[in-house]
């Protein structure tokens, strides 16, 4: 499954407000890319409730072929702006 990620930095995010197409899971991340929050999404989409995802390293649920693009896209991503990057995530089972 895709996942859309925003991350911002040193702003409170208003996860409600954060919009998502039906179907897609929608995350915010820390600086260390642990979970902050998960949409409901994921329960259905990913196997897990959102509090079991918050405060867990996100590149443990990343889709194997897309590690390495993930990696590099946030390395050259701008630390103070928001942005947005689609990837695959595996589900629990």
């Amino acid at each position: 499954m895709d996942a859309k990620v925003h991350r911002e930095s040193g702003a409170a995010v208003r996860y409600a407000e954060i919009p998502a197409a039906e179907g897609e899971m929608v995350s915010v991340h820390a600086a260390d890319w642990t979970y902050r929050h998960a949409s409901s999404a994921s329960t259905e989409l990913l196997g897990f409730e959102p509090g079991e995802l918050v405060g867990t390293w996100a590149y443990e649920h990343v889709h194997p072929d897309d590690s390495l693009r993930l990696i590099l896209a946030l390395r050259y991503a701008h630390d103070t702006s928001p942005f947005e990057i689609a990837y695959r995530v595996r589900r629990r089972d």
